[in-house]
């Protein structure tokens, strides 16, 4: 028994660590919040009897500010558009007309029906955020008699609910607001 008490004495003391010092912890280094780049995301929500009645389609500015046109045939639509450098320039513009083909007697009103949201940031170096710009959800609506369908598509692109333009100067401050 003195063996076994003996030999459970060494057990316990040979398994005894030392205490490690405990590591100090490294500050987090300072966020980069120089501005490289910019980027956009623009999302679209319409009617499906809006896209059944109208031509729909979103003038934008590429990732080199370029205007481009995309043609819109889903009730869903997102756009998401990063640039490469500063400065830049982000924005959309909404085309809708009436289809030419348009049978009349199909419906009983004409109904423009979208929301529309975009958020847009200036980013650096690793792709994060360094200022935003979000727009509220924007809601586009109206619904006539069939005979009066051109006074809607007129009256809503005299009053486009989707006509920006973000321009980003060098440092990626937010310079401007208008399309053109």
């Amino acid at each position: 028994m003195a063996l076994v008490a003996c030999m459970a004495a060494l057990a316990m003391t040979s398994c005894n660590k030392k205490d490690e010092p405990t590591p100090t912890p490294k500050p987090d280094p300072k966020p980069d919040t120089k501005a490289v780049a910019a980027a956009i995301v623009f999302k679209a929500k319409i009617d499906p009897q809006t896209i059944e009645q109208c031509d729909i389609s979103f003038d934008y500015y590429d990732e080199n500010g370029v205007k481009k046109n995309e043609v819109v045939t889903t009730t869903e639509w997102t756009k998401k558009v990063q640039t490469a450098s500063l400065p830049a320039t982000l924005g959309f513009h909404w085309n809708l007309a009436v289809k030419a083909d348009l049978d009349t007697t199909k419906y009983e009103h004409f109904k423009v029906d979208a929301e529309f949201s975009y958020a847009s940031a200036a980013l650096n170096a690793e792709g994060a955020a360094v200022t935003e710009h979000n727009a509220l959800p924007s809601h586009a609506g109206a619904s006539m008699a069939m005979r009066k369908r051109e006074v809607v598509v007129e009256s809503l692109m005299n009053n486009n609910p989707v006509n920006f333009v973000e321009k980003y100067d060098a440092e990626g401050k937010l310079t401007s607001e208008d399309w053109k």
